[in-house]
């Protein structure tokens, strides 16, 4: 039994009588009536159910934009006047679309052009495209910016701070923590180290220079593009021209004084003549220009596709045009034979820019793709298993993996559930990837199982989106329990000063990047729901749970054996089996409110207690949502709720071991001590 104290309660006076509702619009909160917190005994209860619908939000008016008339040249189907190619570019027609040619970036849709052929928006093309906020960085795809340049939100910057649409230096606190390679810099999230700060990568460093120890001074011999050089040690206003092949902003920058495309070209690559060792007029051998689709080639790397091959009757070595199956990543591809326009997918690791690069449509942080769509960042996305982010001997994985359970048909058939609970960045990247509107994603893209009676319970914007995951008690006094962190408790999913304004709480003592890693909590079954429906999963049944615990042995007491114990004391910080009465604190930091998030683990930190398949934290950190809503009390939780062993006979669940046809979760109350995983058939 635990003393915890509930937030004020949030309810609309103006409906006295017919039960607790939240009233939200698109900015705020409508009609606070804050009463003082309230404390009480309390263990793990009965789930309320009086599940109130939030009100929908206007959008706003259609685009009402008239249609701009265009020349009749650029609907003819001719390339004429100036344009690149057929009714687009040039001063008059519309932008070309990717694979059409063009004579500069003005020319395409995408912002982005590529020897002279329109590509695909991507980080690396020295152009602000897609959905970059500056160049080649921010947005969904890009990396993070650097201080001082264009942002549209935190998660845009190095240093997690965007203030007035620029990045600017994140909070410091005078310590190495999270990923920094240096007290408050390097890393995923820090600013950028100076000369003589610790280093991993170049892209720690301000200078773009790191010795593997510390960041050095940028020089026009190490090996990098750096300071104002457009080339590798070369280019810019204070390095040596560069050769052909290489990056170029002015023809400056060009031993050949000829900088087309932004890359340095032969001095000879524009006189209309094949000449040198090109091998058609103007482009291959060294020349510094690839040649198009259908042009003479010796070798793959004349082409722009990469591919030479004989053509014709007279097998002549020819320019090929790029296909999904020729084992070079070529034209619109993001990796080798997929992405992009190829019309195949990427698998797993594989690289890519945008979601739909990606077979599981999650495409990364960091440009790969991801095992599914909420598992692309870091924080949350790839920090589960042992150790802390930035120990060296930390063996972390993606927290979207599964683990297969070959259960007997007679038992309800095989099954794969995911190894680790959800995180509060999963969370995260669910709502960036709708802007806050899960309720949306859920209607466009509603699984059978999924009963539109749960809908009333997803966010239509980040405001109702911080609040169904903050300490509100929509449902209630009992709903929010142990959320509140200006009274000893809190939720995981961190939130700016705003969306904790919107519950009557204050800004956690831990950043984003500290409590995203963790397990989710103070969450409604329906939003869980929602996040595992984006990955093509579901809540797990009971008996799935129970059996991934017992691998069908009814003598086995605990998932990891019959050898060894839960914590039966508080502070058992040696205990290898479970995250149990407050045994873990990280950040071990304290809060002047006593907000306890620092107890709640992220997935996976204690693997010795993992089941018989290989699933973590099935014994205490959170109690396990299943697919009615209610939620598995033999667990246990981090705190003071007692994990319950299987004696003999196994557990006993109510619930048949058939998923149903269409399913209204339960409007179980948020608890601190609640939480769930995904599984899928």
């Amino acid at each position: 039994m635990t003393k915890r104290c509930s937030m004020p309660r949030i309810r609309r006076d103006s409906l006295a009588g017919r039960g607790t509702l939240l009233a939200l619009s698109a900015f705020g909160v409508v009609s606070l009536a804050l009463a003082a917190p309230a404390c009480s005994d309390e263990t793990a209860g009965t789930p309320a159910d009086a599940g109130v619908p939030l009100p929908a939000v206007d959008s706003g008016p259609a685009d009402t934009g008239a249609d701009v008339a265009l020349p009749s040249s650029a609907t003819d189907r001719i390339k004429n006047g100036d344009e690149t190619d057929v009714d687009c570019g040039g001063t008059a027609a519309p932008k070309c679309v990717v694979g059409q040619a063009c004579a500069d970036f003005a020319d395409c849709a995408t912002d982005s052009c590529i020897d002279e052929v329109c590509r695909s928006a991507s980080t690396s093309d020295s152009r602000k495209n897609g959905t970059e906020t500056d160049v080649d960085c921010g947005g969904n795809a890009a990396p993070k910016c650097s201080m001082g340049r264009a942002c549209a939100a935190d998660a845009d910057c190095r240093s997690r701070n965007c203030e007035r649409g620029v990045c600017s230096p994140g909070a410091a606190n005078g310590k190495r923590d999270g990923d920094e390679t240096d007290v408050d810099c390097g890393g995923a999230g820090a600013p950028l180290c100076v000369v003589g700060k610790g280093c991993a990568l170049d892209g720690d460093c301000a200078s773009g220079s790191c010795n593997i120890v510390a960041c050095v001074e940028a020089t026009h011999v190490d090996g990098r593009k750096n300071g104002d050089e457009t080339g590798v040690d070369c280019g810019g206003p204070t390095a040596p021209a560069c050769d052909v092949g290489q990056s170029c902003v002015v023809a400056a920058d060009c031993v050949s004084v000829n900088c087309t495309g932004k890359t340095c070209v032969s001095a000879s690559a524009n006189n209309g003549v094949k000449d040198g060792d090109e091998t058609d007029v103007d482009c291959g051998g060294t020349s510094g220009r690839t040649c198009g689709d259908t042009r003479i080639c010796v070798k793959d790397t004349d082409c722009t596709s990469l591919v030479c091959k004989p053509t014709g009757p007279q097998q002549t070595l020819r320019c090929a045009a790029p296909t999904n199956s020729d084992g070079r990543k070529n034209g619109t591809e993001t990796d080798v034979d997929c992405g992009g326009q190829s019309g195949k997918k990427c698998a797993t690791t594989k690289a890519c820019v945008i979601n739909g690069d990606c077979a599981s449509d999650g495409c990364g942080y960091d440009g790969t793709c991801k095992e599914a769509s909420s598992c692309t960042r870091h924080f949350g996305g790839d920090t589960c298993g042992s150790g802390e982010p930035g120990d060296p001997n930390a063996h972390h994985e993606s927290c979207c993996a599964e683990v297969s359970v070959a259960r007997p048909a007679a038992s309800g058939g095989a099954y794969k559930l995911d190894k680790y609970q959800v995180t509060a960045g999963r969370m995260r990247a669910a709502l960036e990837r709708t802007n806050g509107n899960l309720r949306a994603w859920v209607q466009a893209n509603r699984p059978a199982w999924f009963s539109a009676d749960n809908d009333a319970y997803l966010p239509t914007n980040w405001n109702e989106a911080y609040v169904l995951l903050g300490s509100s008690q929509v449902l209630g006094t009992s709903d929010g329990r142990g959320c509140f962190r200006n009274v000893g408790g809190g939720s995981t999913f961190w939130k700016p000063k705003v969306g904790e304004d919107l519950n009557g709480d204050i800004v956690s003592v831990h950043s984003q990047d500290e409590l995203d890693p963790k397990v989710l909590n103070c969450v409604y079954p329906a939003m869980l729901a929602a996040v595992c429906a984006m990955d093509g999963k579901r809540l797990p049944t009971s008996a799935e749970l129970f059996y991934a615990w017992s691998g069908g042995d009814t003598a086995r007491r605990w998932p990891w054996g019959n050898v060894g114990n839960p914590p039966t004391t508080r502070n058992d910080w040696g205990n290898i089996y479970a995250t149990h009465q407050y045994n873990y604190k990280i950040p071990n930091r304290n809060s002047p409110t006593n907000e306890d998030t620092a107890f709640l683990p992220s997935p996976g930190r204690r693997p010795s207690g993992n089941g018989p398949f290989g699933h973590s934290d099935l014994v205490g950190t959170l109690f396990d949502y299943v697919i009615s809503g209610s939620y598995l009390t033999q667990s246990g939780s981090y705190e003071m709720h007692v994990p319950v062993a299987q004696a003999g006979g196994g557990f006993v669940t109510k619930e048949g071991a058939t998923y149903p046809a269409s399913l209204k979760l339960t409007t179980t109350r948020r608890y601190h001590a609640f939480g769930g995983r995904c599984a899928r058939n």
